[in-house]
C-alpha cells in the first residue's frame, strides 16, 4: 500500500486516532518513505474505523431518514400516504439519539456545568412524541361517512320535499297555509344547515390531517439538519475523553497527549500539546492542572454554547409543531360543536296538534364531550364514525334517522375531539380561569386570520363574518377558499446551514394545548362558540 503526502496530513488532523498511532504512521512515512509506511498506516485506518463506527452509523441513518423523508406521502382517503403521526416522527430518530448520547455522554458529566440536567427520555425522546398516535386514516374516514351523511340528508330532503309538495296540492285552508309556512321557513333552511353543515366537515377534517402533516414533517425535518458529526469541532469519541480530563480520570501523559493538539486549536490561547512535550517528568501537577483546566474551558465555553443553541431549536421545533397542531385540533373542534340543531322549533308551532319532532342529529357534531350526562371522554386519536341511516315514513311524510349505537372502530374521533381541548385560558372545559391571569391568543386559524377569544366587539369564540374557523369558508359553507398551501411529497430539502430556531412554522397561540396524542383523560372542556 503506497501511502501519499495528502493522506498523513489528514491523520495528523483525524480526531479519533490516538497521537502515539499518528506518530508511529507518521513517522514510518518519513523513515521508510510513502511505500514502506503502508502497515502503520492501515492500522491507523483500522483505529479510526473502530472509533468512529457510531458517528458513521449515525450519519448513514441521518441521510437514510432525510430520503425517506423526501419520498413521503401525505393522508390521503382511502388509506394512500401516510395513515399514522408515528410513520413521520420515526423517522427523526437518528437526531433523537444524537440529542441523547451528547447529553447523556456529555452534558450531564460536565464538571462545573450547568445545573439543569437534560434527561435523554423525558426531554428529548417524550418531549418530541408529544404528537404520537395520531391516526390520520381514521380521520379520514370519518369524513367519508359524513360524506355518506351528507347524501342520504340529500336524498331524504328530496323525498320530503316530493311528498310535502303532493299534499300541499291535495290539502287546502288555513292549516294548510300553517303547515306550509312551518315547512318552508323552518324545516327546509335546517335541513340545508345540517347538509352544510356535513358537507362542510367531510372537506375541512381531510383539509386538517394535511396541515397537521405538514406540521409534522417540517419538524422532522428541521430536528434532522440539527444532528451533526462534531460539536464544537469534537466528535463525541473526542468529547468523552476531554470530559475525562476535566473530571481529573485521564491524567497520563500519553493520555493527554491524544487530545491536547486539538485541545489547543479548540481552545485558542492553550499551550497544553507544547507544555506536554518539554516536560521531561512524566506530567507535572502544574501541567496536570492546566490540562484540566483547558478541558473544563472547552466543556463550558465552546462546547455549552453550541449543544445549548441546538438543543434550545430542538426544543423550539417541538413546541411550536404542537402549539400548531393544537390550533388546527381547536378549529376543528369548535367548527364540529358549532352545529345547532336546526329543527329544534318543529312542534311549537299552533297549526292544531302536535307536529312530529324531528330527530335530533347535533349529535353527530358532539365534540364537547356530551351536554351534562357525565360520561367519561373516550380515547380520540381517530375512530370511526357512525352515520346515522335516515329513512321517509310516506304515511306522515317526515323524517326519522337512527344513529345507532355501535361505532365502526373502538374508538370514536370527532365525537370525542373536544373533549382533549382545552380553552385559550388553558382550562378544561367548564372550568373557569383565574381571574388574575391572561389569556393568550388562539393563534392563527388555518386561513389566516387571527382570532381573539377576549377581542373587544367579539363575544369569547365568536369568528369573524363570513367565516366558519377556516379561513376562506363561509358560514354558508360555500368552499371557496381552503387552509392555506402546505407541502407535498415533492417537498424540497434545503441545501442551507441548519436552522437554529424556531422560525419555521407559522406563528400560534401556545395557550391552548391538545394531546398530542389524543389520549389525554382531560376533563370535559369549554366551547367558546355558545349554543351549548
Amino acid at each position: 500500500m503506497t501511502v501519499t503526502e495528502e493522506q498523513i496530513k489528514a491523520l495528523q488532523n483525524d480526531p479519533y486516532v490516538t497521537e502515539a498511532t499518528k506518530q508511529s504512521a507518521i513517522s514510518a512515512y518519513h523513515q521508510a518513505g510513502p511505500d514502506g509506511a503502508g502497515e502503520a498506516y492501515a492500522k491507523a485506518q483500522a483505529e479510526h474505523d473502530s472509533h468512529a463506527q457510531g458517528d458513521q452509523a449515525n450519519r448513514d441513518e441521518t441521510a437514510k431518514s432525510e430520503k425517506a423523508l423526501d419520498a413521503q406521502q401525505g393522508p390521503a382517503p382511502g388509506g394512500a400516504g401516510v395513515n399514522k403521526s408515528d410513520e413521520v416522527l420515526d423517522l427523526a430518530k437518528p437526531a433523537l439519539d444524537f440529542f441523547a448520547g451528547w447529553a447523556d455522554q456529555i452534558w450531564n458529566r460536565m464538571p462545573d456545568g450547568p445545573a439543569a440536567k437534560i434527561e435523554p427520555g423525558q426531554d428529548i425522546r417524550d418531549k418530541f412524541a408529544e404528537n404520537a398516535e395520531l391516526d390520520f386514516r381514521k380521520f379520514l374516514a370519518d369524513a367519508e361517512e359524513l360524506a355518506n351523511a351528507r347524501q342520504a340528508v340529500d336524498g331524504t330532503r328530496a323525498d320530503a320535499t316530493t311528498a310535502v309538495t303532493t299534499l300541499f296540492n291535495d290539502w287546502q285552508g288555513e292549516g294548510a297555509k300553517a303547515a306550509k309556512t312551518q315547512y318552508e321557513h323552518h324545516i327546509q333552511p335546517g335541513a340545508q344547515d345540517l347538509l352544510d353543515q356535513l358537507d362542510g366537515a367531510a372537506k375541512l377534517i381531510p383539509e386538517t390531517m394535511t396541515h397537521i402533516y405538514a406540521a409534522l414533517k417540517t419538524k422532522v425535518d428541521e430536528v434532522l439538519k440539527l444532528r451533526v458529526d462534531e460539536i464544537a469541532t469534537a466528535p463525541l469519541y473526542l468529547a468523552n475523553q476531554v470530559v475525562e480530563v476535566a473530571q481529573g480520570k485521564a491524567v497520563s501523559k500519553e493520555r493527554l497527549l491524544d487530545i491536547a493538539q486539538w485541545l489547543d486549536s479548540a481552545c485558542p490561547g492553550n499551550n497544553l500539546h507544547d507544555r506536554l512535550r518539554d516536560d521531561d517528568c512524566g506530567l507535572t501537577d502544574e501541567n496536570k492542572d492546566y490540562a484540566i483546566g483547558a478541558a473544563k474551558q472547552w466543556l463550558t465555553g465552546p462546547f455549552a454554547a453550541e449543544f445549548g443553541q441546538r438543543y434550545d431549536s430542538f426544543k423550539g421545533l417541538c413546541q411550536t409543531a404542537t402549539d400548531t397542531i393544537n390550533s388546527h385540533f381547536q378549529t376543528l373542534s369548535r367548527f364540529m360543536a358549532g352545529h345547532q340543531n336546526p329543527f329544534s322549533l318543529v312542534g311549537t308551532g299552533s297549526g292544531g296538534g302536535a307536529v312530529p319532532a324531528a330527530p335530533d342529529v347535533s349529535a353527530m357534531f358532539a365534540s364537547v364531550g356530551g351536554s351534562g350526562s357525565g360520561e367519561a371522554a373516550r380515547p380520540a386519536h381517530g375512530g370511526g364514525f357512525a352515520a346515522p341511516s335516515f329513512e321517509v315514513d310516506s304515511s306522515t311524510s317526515t323524517a326519522s334517522a337512527d344513529s345507532g349505537d355501535e361505532m365502526t372502530t373502538a374508538s370514536a374521533s370527532l365525537s370525542d375531539l373536544g373533549a382533549h381541548v382545552l380553552d385559550a385560558d388553558g382550562q378544561p372545559y367548564g372550568v373557569e380561569p383565574d381571574q388574575n391571569s391572561t389569556d393568550g391568543q388562539l393563534g392563527a386559524a388555518p386561513g389566516g386570520f387571527t382570532v381573539d377569544p377576549l377581542g373587544a366587539g367579539q363575544q369569547t369564540g365568536a369568528m369573524p363574518d363570513g367565516t366558519s374557523g377556516f379561513g376562506g369558508v363561509g358560514m354558508g359553507m360555500g368552499m371557496g377558499g381552503g387552509l392555506g398551501s402546505s407541502p407535498g411529497g415533492d417537498q424540497q430539502r434545503g441545501t442551507s446551514q441548519h436552522r437554529l430556531g424556531d422560525d419555521v412554522f407559522e406563528a400560534r397561540g401556545s395557550g391552548n394545548r391538545i394531546s398530542g396524542s389524543l389520549d389525554d383523560e382531560s376533563g370535559p372542556v369549554r366551547h367558546e362558540g355558545g349554543g351549548r
